[in-house]
């Protein structure tokens, strides 16, 4: 079984402006079928099989993992683990004690209540008896229709393995270590093994002798039913989150940053790599569960909708998904046909509104950080090294174009089918007079960045800058700094529809963070005023609709608002369960908008106007307690909870002996969603634990302080 997803809850902020909430209309259109993350994968027989995760999500392939649908969706509750006790039965259990069970292959499910605070793991051991395990243990003898506690822990059981019918271990961690418990006789006593392992993640029992157990840093193998543990395995890059064996030798660990570890000695030997594709921005590329059907076919399941399959016993893992690459840029021509643009030099188009996404060879490595289409045939894109591609039949051809620098390209923007600007990395401007095939340098600002151009004629362009906004009024030629009466603020994105109105993303930084505000012109850009705050990227449709990219409590870009009044007011929509930091957002109109983030996110809505009450707060009616994020962190990290009602909540810090070291919250507060940081810089690397209590709820969560 494996720890909660890593991502905290929304904090939903107050800001001096008008905020509503609006129903989701959101839907994924990349990766197929969704792309929140996966907690847990099993299958039933070589075709059909199940993964779980965020926002009640329930998957379902009947060819393999060939194809796979999204069965059950249940947003505020978090799924965690499933199982079958016979074959069209299957449990699936999560967060607020939910066990929900379906009799029919998951056409249908019930829930099922069973007065625990979360499950992390259910494992049957046949048709009629299985475990449960969270802040309790418990067990079924009707296959899963009542449940009976069994044991109760002062922390929490992480996963639970079986030999046979009476013999079952289950693991789990306090804020001093892992811990073992077995039973010999079906439940009815449970003994204490062992506190000499770390934190228990997963266990596996080959037989009533050997078991493997995931933990951080770490594999421990016993070959005496639990009575001692040995390290079979020491990578200290790794937070082991699943463990699975196939037979007695061969066996398979999975956790951070796309880790896989391996075996096929019986764990005398391992060894690891990493998947490609999902290496990058650690800590949330986290695989979250692995399983094999055989001693050839097996799947992970991860963050974002992973999904990983192997078909030669491990050798090689490939993904079902058309691209798990980044995307930075989003762009519609009409209601059909649209591009998007990303790392490694991903294109993916569209021509039926983004029911599917065809991927397109550009023949180009490097990243692709923006581009322009005149139509739906000829277009722009350009990346890293001064990379400028184009195709004039429809992406299925790129030609490189000629340019005077090998700087990043963060911008692009045309005027006609000749005339356009692009702006790099290290502060130049460059500009083409004949579509993009040759290039010349027409400014040059020492300490620049340039992350966004846009024309209103072919003599006014606009350029912002890290420290300037630019202004031509002879077709880039030339250039002057304007924005006067904004002081102390950088630039990042621009949009102007014409001669008089704009909008720009300016930022400040204040004590070291990054402060993003949204600033409009209505006279050209002799003056900005300030409408908002919080935005990293818009797109209007017109001058009154628009779509805005806002951060969450962490700082991760994936929440979304939109205005129908150029800015001054905003209403906040709900993506349920996305976690991908989201990077570019476009307005169709004022109906139709696309966004478009890391690892092959991309959304879509076709009704973004319905609203309801404005500041009204949607919470989940449940005690939740959060990863911290980021997690490892240094020095500094966020801890987030929401409060079902209103209750007098305590949240402190724990070192690794038990020792408390800092009390966070200690106050009565009201139902809602909660945000706090916790500051390590006056402690040591290593691993420490947070709690938090309010009313009868009681949870505690592991972090990481890696300097």
């Amino acid at each position: 079984m494996k720890i909660p997803n890593k991502l905290p809850i929304f904090l939903f902020l107050i800001l001096a402006i008008s905020i509503g909430r609006a129903q989701n209309n959101w839907q994924w259109q990349n990766p197929q079928p969704q792309g929140k993350a996966l907690q847990d994968g099993k299958f039933l027989n070589s075709s059909t099989g199940f993964a779980v995760g965020d926002e009640g999500t329930i998957i379902r392939t009947m060819d393999g993992g060939a194809n796979w649908s999204v069965i059950f969706s249940y947003a505020g509750i978090k799924f965690y683990c499933l199982d079958f006790c016979e074959s069209n039965i299957i449990l699936a259990g999560g967060s607020s004690g939910s066990i929900f069970k379906s009799t029919d292959l998951g056409v249908n499910w019930s829930s099922i209540t069973v007065g625990i605070t979360n499950v992390y793991d259910i494992e049957f051991v046949n048709e009629n008896t299985g475990y449960a395990v969270g802040n309790k243990i418990l067990k079924t003898t009707n296959a899963g229709n009542n449940w009976i506690q069994q044991f109760q822990f002062s922390y929490r059981f992480n996963a639970v393995s079986f030999s046979d019918a009476n013999t079952v271990l289950a693991v789990g961690d306090s804020m001093l270590s892992g811990l073992v418990y077995k039973t010999t006789n079906g439940g009815i006593n449970w003994k204490f093994q062992s506190n000499q392992i770390a934190a228990c993640d997963d266990i596996i029992c080959l037989d009533a002798n050997i078991a493997y157990i995931a933990t951080y840093h770490q594999i421990y193998k016993t070959t005496n039913g639990g009575g001692n543990w040995n390290v079979s395995y020491y990578y200290q890059h790794a937070d082991y989150l699943s463990v699975y064996f196939t037979g007695y030798e061969a066996g398979f660990a999975v956790g951070n940053d796309g880790l896989v570890s391996r075996t096929f000695d019986g764990g005398k030997s391992w060894y690891s790599n990493r998947i490609s594709n999902v290496v990058e921005d650690p800590p949330f590329n986290l695989f979250r569960s692995v399983y094999f059907t055989d001693s050839l076919n097996g799947f992970i399941t991860g963050d974002f909708g992973l999904f990983f399959q192997t078909t030669n016993g491990g050798s090689n893992w490939f993904h079902q998904k058309e691209s798990i690459n980044h995307f930075y840029d989003v762009s519609f021509l009409n209601e059909s046909t649209g591009y998007t643009c990303g790392q490694s030099g991903s294109i993916m188009k569209t021509t039926n509104g983004g029911s599917k996404w065809n991927l397109l060879y550009a023949g180009y490595n490097g990243n692709l950080n923006d581009m322009y289409f005149f139509n739906t045939e000829v277009g722009i894109a350009v990346g890293d090294s001064g990379a400028v591609l184009k195709t004039i039949n429809g992406g299925n051809n790129w030609t490189r174009g000629f340019t005077p620098t090998s700087d990043k390209l963060y911008s692009v923007s045309f005027i006609n089918s000749n005339l356009g600007i692009a702006g790099s990395s290290n502060g130049r401007i460059i500009r083409t007079t004949n579509g993009g095939l040759s290039w010349n340098q027409t400014y040059f600002g020492l300490g620049e960045s340039f992350s966004g151009v846009s024309f209103t004629s072919v003599d006014t362009v606009y350029a912002s800058g890290r420290k300037v906004l630019l202004k031509s009024t002879n077709g880039g030629i030339n250039w002057t700094t304007i924005a006067s009466g904004v002081s102390n603020t950088g630039f990042y994105r621009l949009q102007f529809f014409n001669s008089s109105t704009g909008f720009v993303i300016g930022w400040s930084t204040y004590s070291g963070n990054t402060a993003y505000k949204l600033m409009k012109t209505t006279n050209g850009g002799l003056s900005f005023d300030t409408i908002s705050y919080g935005f990293k990227n818009v797109s209007f449709s017109d001058v009154n609709n628009g779509l805005g990219l806002y951060y969450n409590s962490s700082g991760i870009y994936n929440k979304i608002r939109r205005t129908t009044n150029g800015g001054l007011n905003w209403t906040d929509f709900n993506l349920n369960g996305i976690s991908n930091n989201l990077h570019s957002v476009f307005a169709l109109n004022e109906n139709t908008g696309f966004i478009v983030g890391d690892l092959g996110a991309i959304i879509k809505t076709n009704n973004i106007i319905t609203t309801i009450n404005n500041n009204e707060n949607y919470l989940n009616k449940s005690f939740f307690l959060q990863q911290n994020y980021p997690n490892p962190f240094n020095p500094n990290t966020v801890i987030s909870y929401q409060l079902a009602v209103s209750s007098f909540a305590k949240l402190k810090v724990y070192d690794i002996l038990g020792n408390e070291i800092s009390t966070l919250v200690s106050e009565k507060q009201n139902a809602g969603s909660y945000s706090v940081e916790f500051d390590g810089s006056n402690y040591s690397s290593g691993i420490y634990y947070y709690k938090l209590e309010a009313g009868n709820f009681t949870e505690v969560r592991k972090m990481i302080l890696l300097k």
